[in-house]
């Protein structure tokens, strides 16, 4: 049997005690209620402000009814440990006053616009036009539009309850208003270009000025007839940029309603083309590229009993051009990635190349656009190089070994092999014209 020296059993016995005091000293601290609550209210003003910068995009309305519910959340969980401590009550005190009068701030900013537009001289005895409602958020909008017809609706893009673009596809889907104009504190783009595919009359942004009201008002009194094809025009293009919808339906649905307006089946006719003429223009603005891959079509020069018909095939042609080279993706880089193709069909397509160019890891690059078109990365680049070698074998005297070379294709019978794969036809036999009567 061994036995322990009593100084040294007594050493370690204080060793021992010395640091589950010690343990405890830190562990009561850590647990001490006025440490954790003041922790918590730093937390809360962090998290504020944090919000609020992650949320400056939403509307003053909007953002006001977020933070001033996340007040009353950091102050109901705070306050719910029943224990009093001035100290800690104080500091939140102070935080939800800072935050408080931020969101009146933001409030005022949001009555700021609505009473610059009231004090407009515009209004009443000086113009066709007044201020008949004022609606708060989007539901209460919609609401009212829905009880009467309005013939102008200003709001903004992003509003409290219902955004301006989704109350702007109700509206013009139901025909509510005769025009909305949407407002945005600040420019933004693709806030205005879907805008316009829905249907918007027009954009503005601050400053708001009596000329650019005025300016309105003249286009709404001087719009004719063609109004309706024009809104017609949207509506198709809003099925188009959905990737399809049914495209043929909508075309048979805009014809239906033209004919059903029109006061004689000519009017009707001539109204029909117009608006086919529009949508197909609008493709071609909408996407510059497309001007490389296919001939611009003059929708209004077709002439005979079947021009309806014809008018309608260039609208689906072209819509399926844009759907088959410009696939619907959401990752913004491979937005990017696309366009950089369809703008540089006979330049350097490598994945490595691309890659550099756009700052871009090359594996990265082939997984994600897999993963969001659906497609190999080479398969598209091959799409995209024989969409461009049909026009230039239609549209250019240049030899068929210039075009192969011109895009990256060094083995002529390889090109025509894959040429051929796609359009059924050599490439000597796809430059022959249209109505040239080939026989095997």
């Amino acid at each position: 049997m061994i036995e322990i020296g009593t100084p040294c059993f007594l050493f370690i016995i204080a060793y021992i005690l010395y640091l589950a005091f010690q343990s405890l000293g830190r562990s009561s601290k850590k647990l001490s209620p006025k440490y954790d609550k003041m922790l918590e209210a730093k937390k809360a003003e962090e998290m504020f402000w944090d919000q609020y910068w992650k949320l400056s995009h939403i509307s003053d309305q909007a953002h006001t009814c977020i933070a001033d519910s996340e007040i009353w959340m950091i102050t109901k969980r705070h306050d719910c440990n029943g224990e009093d401590d001035d100290e800690y009550l104080e500091e939140l005190d102070r935080i939800n006053r800072r935050r408080k009068e931020e969101l009146y701030r933001l409030e005022a900013e949001a009555n700021k616009h609505i009473e610059k537009i009231k004090r407009m001289n515009i209004w009443g005895e000086n113009s066709e036009f007044e201020i008949s409602a004022v609606a708060k958020d989007g539901a209460a909008a919609y609401d009212e539009v829905r009880k009467q017809h309005y013939d102008l609706a200003v709001m903004q893009t992003d509003i409290d309850g219902m955004d301006g673009l989704q109350l702007l596809r109700h509206i013009r889907g139901e025909r509510l208003c005769s025009c909305v104009v949407l407002f945005s504190s600040e420019p933004n783009f693709e806030n205005a270009r879907q805008g316009i595919i829905y249907g918007a009359f027009d954009y503005l942004t601050e400053p708001l000025t009596e000329k650019s009201f005025c300016s309105i008002f003249d286009r709404i009194e001087n719009r004719t007839d063609k109004k309706e094809e024009v809104y017609h025009s949207e509506e198709i293009l809003s099925c188009i940029e959905q990737h399809g919808g049914n495209l043929e339906k909508q075309l048979a649905d805009t014809r239906t309603d033209i004919y059903n307006i029109a006061t004689d089946n000519v009017l009707a006719e001539n109204a029909v083309i117009s608006t086919y003429d529009n949508v197909v223009n609008e493709l071609f603005k909408q996407n510059e590229w497309l001007d490389l891959y296919i001939p611009h079509i003059d929708v209004k020069e077709y002439v005979g009993i079947e021009r309806t018909e014809d008018a309608e095939r260039a609208v689906i042609e072209t819509a399926n051009e844009v759907w088959e080279l410009y696939p619907k993706v959401q990752n913004p880089q491979m937005q990017d990635v696309i366009l950089y193709i369809l703008n540089n069909p006979e330049s350097d397509l490598k994945q490595k190349t691309i890659a550099s160019k756009l700052y871009m890891n090359s594996s990265y690059l082939s997984t994600v656009f897999a993963t969001q078109t659906g497609m190999r990365f080479v398969d598209y680049i091959t799409t995209v190089r024989l969409k461009r070698a049909g026009w230039l074998l239609k549209n250019t005297e240049m030899k068929i070994t210039e075009i192969a070379l011109r895009l990256d294709y060094k083995d002529v019978g390889y090109f025509s092999q894959l040429f051929k794969k796609q359009y059924g036809i050599v490439p000597s036999q796809y430059r022959l014209p249209d109505n040239y009567n080939y026989q095997i």
